[in-house]
């Protein structure tokens, strides 16, 4: 697909491959076989959100974007599901639009078969490096993540995890010191 935004709500797992070249988009909530998406270009699962399943395998050297408005896959995360192997080389967009977090929430992005690992990164993003911040939360990522046991390391799945900022941390601190000192001097 050259140009314009393809929105797959049904099935073109028939297809052999569907390349998305840069300047053009996929959506929807439906399922494709081999998915390459080029470097310029986007993949943005569901319909704000939603899920959307590859059957096959996962080239991705273009933008991932993925709406989250709370914990749940498909009615308030996007969320990828990949049965065959994944590549990564491009870039994470991440978009919250709502929600309440708790403190190590779990967000699984991409949901990988379980015999492939994940090759490559998001451009920027190693392992356990902050990808956002919203609610007061780092949100940090994992390309080891196993959302059959819903943890964050012992899989091969990308998930988010919600850890407390630094500076909301360090305010806490300072507020304890405080709390401290004035019944020390009372």
């Amino acid at each position: 697909m050259e140009a314009g935004t393809l929105v797959v709500n049904g099935s073109i797992a028939n297809a052999t491959t569907t390349t998305v070249q840069s300047g053009a988009t996929i959506a929807g909530s439906g399922s494709v076989g081999n998915l390459t998406v080029e470097s310029g270009a986007f993949v943005n699962p569901g319909n704000s959100p939603g899920l959307l399943t590859v059957n096959g395998t996962y080239n991705q050297a273009g933008t991932l974007v993925a709406e989250i408005a709370g914990l749940n896959a498909g009615t308030q995360h996007d969320q990828v599901i990949v049965n065959g192997a994944v590549s990564l080389t491009g870039n994470l967009n991440v978009q919250f639009t709502g929600g309440t977090y708790s403190m190590d929430n779990l967000i699984f992005l991409l949901l990988n078969d379980s015999t492939d690992a994940v090759n490559g990164i998001f451009t920027g993003f190693n392992e356990g490096d902050t990808v956002t911040q919203y609610g007061g939360f780092d949100w940090i990522i994992s390309y080891n993540a196993d959302s059959s046991t819903s943890s964050f390391t012992g899989g091969n799945d990308i998930a988010l995890r919600a850890i407390p900022e630094p500076s909301a941390t360090l305010l806490a601190g300072l507020g304890a010191l405080a709390v401290l000192r004035r019944r020390r001097s009372a």
